[in-house]
Formats: structure tokens, C-alpha cells, sequence
């Protein structure tokens, strides 16, 4: 076969891998670890390449994780919620998980342990899916739903994420869904380009809260050098099933990562980290504080399901092969 699967654990991580024996590309999951994303490698001239900046090892994930969430899955809400409170029929809730700032940002899930229900490896692909049943654990929050998230890599280099949010609960939940990966291209971000299909922007408070402004926005809507730029925005983007909603090129390789979303993430948040190896490129559902503003917010009514998909495409580039 093509394709193939196997469980690996490395440096204290337990995953995972699906693999492409035909192109030598692969992918890491790890279920333990809230099926967060932790590898997407590919051949290059010298080395097996991987653009998902990942955690080095168990501790640094324990350590890091409630920081940076690297390669995480973002549910039932995305980014940011202020102080963590939000009304909902007449109430307001207020989340236990907050970051150091007193907000609460990038959902419940990133800590939890899905339960591996589904693998199939043939000529065509390789498939992981894991689900997690969420318990009114945090009692801003108290509710029950399930995710449940596959991963498949595909011929070429392409990796397929979906997402499908169950409502389990008596009571219509709000529910928004993001993804959180960090890619990098071998080189740091200023030297490389970036597109993306907006041409408004989410206008941000001081606390990074959407205000509720559009601002227009042209400056990427062609392939830009990133340079000195810092980004901490949140797009709206302009939807399309054939063409890739961003590009993000090193142009020393040419080689390129291609983000295809559907429908249901038209948002794109980006930032900048200030160490600048890589770049985080989150698809959202909802924008930040949705659970406040509205905006792409959904009400999931009970045994009603939600889902979402977003691919990643590596083009490798003539110098890299």
C-alpha cells in the first residue's frame, strides 16, 4: 500500500503517524495531548522538513502548552473572551480557564485525551479520527458535546483536517471552532511572503477584542514580504472552493504552504510570534469573543452536529526536490 499507520513515542510523546510511503511525507497526531498536531514533515534535498513548529518533548508540551498552544485544536469557543464571560439566554457564564491576562482564550479541549475510534491506511489515504465527550468540566461552560476530529494525509502533500461538533446536551449550546498550528518554512518569517484572500480586517481594542468595526485592508491580497510587520488580527476572508484562502511562501526554496478552508471557517487569524521562526495561521469559525459579539457564533441545538474542514497543501518548490 501507499499509505500507511503506526504508533510511535518519542521524546516522552506518545502519537500518531500516517505515512505516505510513496513521497516520504508524514504526519503526527497526538491524541493525548488533545489530537493536537504535532508533525507534518516532507522530503527536501538534505532532510525530512517538518512545518508544524511542534514541542520538543513532553515537558516542554506540559510546560508550554497553556502558553503558545501550538498545533492545537480551538473548542467550543476561539481566541479570546474577556475576563471569560458571556451571556446566553438571559445568563452569564463566566469560564474557569483563563490565561494570564484574566481572559480566556483558545477553548477547554487542548489538554484532553481523545479516545481513538477509526484508522484506515490503503492506495488512496491515510485516516486517523478520535472523538472526546466534553462533560461540563468548567462551569462557564456547562454543557455537553462531543468533537470528534480526522486527519487525513492524501497523495501529494496534503493533509486534511475535519471537525464535527455534537451537541449531547438538553440545551442549545454556543459553540465557535479553530485550529491553532504554527508553520514554518526552514527560514525566519521576515524573509518570507504571505497572501491571504481578505480585504477587511477585524478592528481589535487594546485588549485584542474585535470592536465590531471592519476595516479595510489591502496589503496582502497579493503575495507580501513579511518583514519587521507584527500581526495579531483577525481576517474575513472571501470564500472560495477551488483556489487556497492563504499562501505562505519561502522564496529562497519556493516552497509554499496553500490553506484551503470551506464555508464554515471564514475567518483567518494570524500572528506573528516575536521569535519569528514561524508563523501561526489559525482558521476560525467564529471571530474572537463571538460569544459576545455574534460574529460567526453558532447555536447548536440538541443532537444537532456542526462541522468544519481545512486542508493544508505543501508545494515544495524546484530547489527543494
Amino acid at each position: 500500500m501507499k499509505f500507511s499507520i503506526k504508533d510511535f513515542e518519542e521524546n516522552g510523546l506518545k502519537g500518531i503517524r500516517l505515512l505516505n510511503t510513496e513521497n516520504n511525507s508524514s504526519v503526527d497526531v497526538l491524541p493525548e495531548h488533545g489530537m493536537l498536531l504535532h508533525a507534518f514533515r516532507i522530503p527536501t534535498k538534505n532532510v525530512l522538513l517538518n512545518v508544524i513548529d511542534n514541542y520538543s518533548d513532553e515537558s516542554e508540551l506540559r510546560r508550554e502548552i497553556a502558553l503558545s498552544y501550538k498545533g492545537c485544536k480551538m473548542s467550543p469557543f476561539a481566541c479570546r473572551i474577556p475576563g471569560g464571560i458571556y451571556p446566553l439566554n438571559g445568563k452569564h457564564y463566566e469560564l474557569e480557564k483563563k490565561f494570564i491576562d484574566g481572559s480566556s482564550i483558545h477553548g477547554l479541549l487542548s489538554d484532553s485525551i481523545y479516545k481513538k475510534i477509526y484508522t484506515k491506511a490503503n492506495d488512496s489515504f491515510a485516516s486517523v479520527s478520535a472523538t472526546f465527550h466534553y462533560n461540563k468540566s468548567d462551569k462557564g461552560y456547562p454543557f455537553r458535546y462531543r468533537c470528534a476530529i480526522t486527519y487525513t494525509l492524501l497523495p501529494g502533500y496534503r493533509l486534511r483536517l475535519e471537525t464535527v461538533i455534537c451537541n449531547e446536551d438538553e440545551k442549545t449550546i454556543p459553540v465557535a471552532d479553530g485550529w491553532h498550528p504554527y508553520f514554518t518554512l526552514g527560514a525566519p518569517i521576515n524573509s518570507c511572503t504571505l497572501r491571504f484572500s481578505s480585504n477587511k480586517m477585524l478592528e481589535f481594542d487594546e485588549r485584542l477584542v474585535p470592536t465590531g468595526r471592519m476595516v479595510p485592508i489591502e496589503d496582502f491580497l497579493r503575495p507580501e514580504i513579511i518583514g519587521e510587520r507584527k500581526i495579531d488580527n483577525c481576517f474575513s476572508l472571501q470564500h472560495s472552493d477551488d483556489d487556497p484562502c492563504c499562501i505562505f511562501q519561502n522564496p529562497a526554496t519556493n516552497m509554499s504552504l496553500l490553506l484551503f478552508s470551506d464555508a464554515a471557517y471564514p475567518f483567518l487569524q494570524i500572528y506573528t510570534p516575536d521569535h519569528r521562526r514561524s508563523i501561526a495561521l489559525e482558521n476560525l469559525s467564529g471571530a474572537p469573543n463571538c460569544f459576545n459579539n455574534g460574529m460567526g457564533l453558532i447555536l447548536l441545538e440538541p443532537g444537532d452536529s456542526a462541522k468544519f474542514a481545512v486542508s493544508y497543501e505543501i508545494d515544495p518548490g524546484p530547489n527543494t526536490r
